[in-house]
């Protein structure tokens, strides 16, 4: 793990949470209507790599020229534990001369700890979101989220969304974990392995180690059981990564990987599923 210190510039090619482009900041605006926000629901333990993998999901909008988006949090300790890392970010020393790609990732990772907005929930207006990114660590076929020093389980997740008032406000749900969309993890990101890792389990399957589900089918289906079927929820395969191991160029979308480090990279966007309630 490495540490962040004033002064320095962290190594954050191994951090969860990488296309072409050299380096090039537009700006970095900030928006009056938002369109989504981040949730961590950890309740503390949120440790320096935790932070930055969490500010790395702000690096393609900022290159891209892309409001930064706003980061909540359910409890204080989480925040501060966060807090204490943005500030080292924020103090990051940086050399004009430096053009190499780590100097340029670590100046949009100040910039976007300046310029971004973490709160806790109840100084959020969770009705100006449209959409949440909910923040974590994941696996295929694993009814659990890690956030923090914590395991939640789906029960708990929904609950915390529930108790927030999220729900309420907010109908699109998405899912950046490891794995969230995945059965079972798959092989490669071609059609035939992203079929296969989504697809219903087998009589075999069943037999040998129980129906397997996706996080994002677990959650759906806990919202939609408390009566949220407005709500539809989104999980994405493979692993969430916002640094490539051998791309020398800044990330211009958001990306999943088979693998951390990562090496096979694809557009977020583009290995989402989404899940809807067949109930009015």
């Amino acid at each position: 793990m490495f540490k962040v210190s004033a002064g320095a510039t962290p190594n954050i090619r191994n951090a969860e949470q990488s296309y072409a482009q050299p380096f090039q900041v537009k700006g970095i605006k900030n928006c009056v209507q938002k369109e989504g926000a981040i949730l961590v629901i950890a309740k503390s333990g949120i440790s320096e790599e935790d932070a930055i993998g969490i500010t790395g999901q702000q690096v393609p909008r900022v290159v891209t020229d892309k409001p930064v988006r706003d980061i909540i949090f359910l409890n204080k300790e989480a925040f501060d534990e966060y807090e204490k890392t943005c500030k080292k970010l924020r103090e990051m020393e940086l050399s004009l001369q430096d053009k190499s790609f780590d100097n340029a990732l670590s100046a949009i990772l100040k910039y976007s700890a300046l310029k971004q907005k973490a709160l806790l929930i109840e100084d959020a207006d969770i009705s100006s979101y449209r959409k949440l990114y909910i923040s974590g660590h994941g696996n295929a076929g694993v009814g659990c989220l890690g956030s923090g020093s914590q395991l939640f389980s789906v029960p708990e997740i929904v609950d915390a969304l529930q108790t927030s008032g999220i729900l309420e406000q907010i109908k699109d749900i998405r899912l950046t974990s490891c794995g969230s969309a995945d059965k079972r993890k798959p092989t490669s990101f071609s059609k035939e392995h992203i079929e296969n890792a989504r697809k219903e389990s087998g009589t075999l399957e069943k037999i040998l180690s129980g129906e397997k589900h996706s996080l994002a089918e677990h959650v759906s289906q806990e919202i939609w059981s408390r009566g949220f079927t407005d709500v539809h929820v989104s999980g994405y395969h493979g692993n969430g990564v916002f640094v490539s191991s051998k791309e020398e160029n800044l990330p211009q979308s958001h990306l999943r990987s088979l693998e951390i480090p990562a090496v096979n990279i694809i557009r977020r966007s583009d290995v989402r599923v989404i899940l809807t309630s067949q109930v009015d």
